[in-house]
């Protein structure tokens, strides 16, 4: 009882960490830029993969980052040093993320291969500085070790043309994804602790709909009324999100299932962005109409079903979704989704069921969890 009182205690989160989440505020706003083509010729499906690649390796950074402290983090001088190096080397990163990947790919390489030695560094120092990881030294050997290897294949991999480079780049990318979270399975690592790694997780996902926010902020040039269905469209989805969080979800729930609370954040993270992405391919109607609202559609779904898997896993047991509800929050989806084709052309249309459907899961979520409540105190 003692150890699992230990592992879950509040650990606040620095002012630090939230400074070092404002250079993600610039990493994210780049990534209209793989959009935009210098020839103006028309988006393509490749495109979509490489905004893919591009932020799974920003959000990378960003959990590697995140649960090093979360794990050792006591916000000493060093640590700040080490946070602003690694914000520099991001600032870097962002201003290679364009759509000619031909002429950037050995840029950003590189400039991934640092942020990864400056990881290397930063256990190197936290191994002779820090008494505490004594008894976990066997990870932080293995995680130098990890991070010194992938940090030479990437500086191996920017020397290649675009051409050849890009495959096992991404080989690259999807080891650094997964294996560092699998390195607990082989030797002790210390636990994560929950409540700070959710906030962390909650804070990022405000920077995201943050980017939204300034997408929608064109159609309040003129005052639009697209834009009042906007932002009570992001407004909505933000609500639903936070309703989860502070209501239904057991912040001291589970360390060990934690990992699946950053890799489902990954897709709300992706979800996000194409959301934000659709807002900008609508303005400048870089898209037809149909794909654009497809888009936003096939967002919202990885979004909703995101939050539902999360409730799963870490939602307090009176709050848990029957399938009945499960079923009705799909039909409206689905319905709504349906219907946007009957005049597929019309953006203020979509504009309206968008931000209808937001609003309805929002007053469908706050009457559940009033409901449950209620029937608490009841017995």
């Amino acid at each position: 009882m003692m150890k699992q009182a230990v592992i879950n205690f509040v650990k606040k989160v620095s002012l630090a960490e939230l400074f070092y989440d404002l250079v993600f505020v610039l990493a994210i706003s780049r990534f209209v830029n793989i959009f935009e083509h210098d020839d103006h010729s028309k988006i393509v499906f490749q495109d979509f993969l490489k905004f893919g690649l591009v932020l799974i390796s920003l959000i990378n950074v960003w959990v590697t980052k995140t649960i090093f402290i979360n794990r050792y983090g006591r916000d000493t001088f060093v640590e700040k040093l080490f946070m602003l190096i690694d914000m520099a080397i991001i600032m870097y990163i962002s201003y290679s993320i364009n759509n000619n990947w031909e002429e950037s790919f050995t840029r950003f390489n590189l400039a991934f291969s640092f942020i990864v030695f400056s990881f290397v560094a930063q256990f190197i120092y936290f191994l002779f500085a820090n008494k505490e990881v004594c008894e976990y030294r066997k990870a932080f050997y293995i995680h130098i070790s990890f991070f010194s290897v992938i940090g030479i294949a990437i500086v191996s991999i920017s020397q290649l043309s675009y051409s050849i480079g890009i495959y096992p780049a991404i080989v690259i990318l999807i080891i650094t994804w997964l294996v560092p979270h699998f390195i607990r399975f082989i030797v002790k690592e210390k636990p994560i602790n929950s409540p700070h790694a959710i906030e962390r997780l909650n804070l990022l996902t405000i920077i995201f709909f943050g980017e939204m926010l300034i997408v929608l902020s064109h159609y309040f040039e003129h005052l639009d009324w697209k834009g009042i269905l906007a932002i009570l469209f992001c407004g909505s989805l933000f609500l639903y999100y936070t309703l989860f969080f502070d209501n239904m979800i057991d912040h001291h729930k589970g360390n060990k299932r934690v990992y699946w609370l950053f890799f489902i954040h990954y897709l709300i993270f992706i979800a996000l962005s194409l959301l934000s992405l659709d807002f900008e391919f609508s303005i400048h109607n870089q898209l037809s109409s149909t794909l654009i609202w497809v888009i936003c559609y096939i967002a919202l779904i990885i979004y909703v079903l995101c939050l539902f898997v999360i409730l799963y896993l870490f939602g307090k047991p009176k709050y848990r979704f029957n399938l009945i509800y499960i079923g009705s929050t799909l039909w409206i989806l689905g319905f709504i989704f349906g219907i946007g084709f009957i005049n597929i052309g019309y953006l203020f249309y979509h504009f309206c069921l968008t931000s209808s459907f937001a609003v309805i899961m929002v007053i469908q979520l706050y009457a559940f969890i009033y409901s449950k409540k209620r029937y608490s105190k009841t017995n």
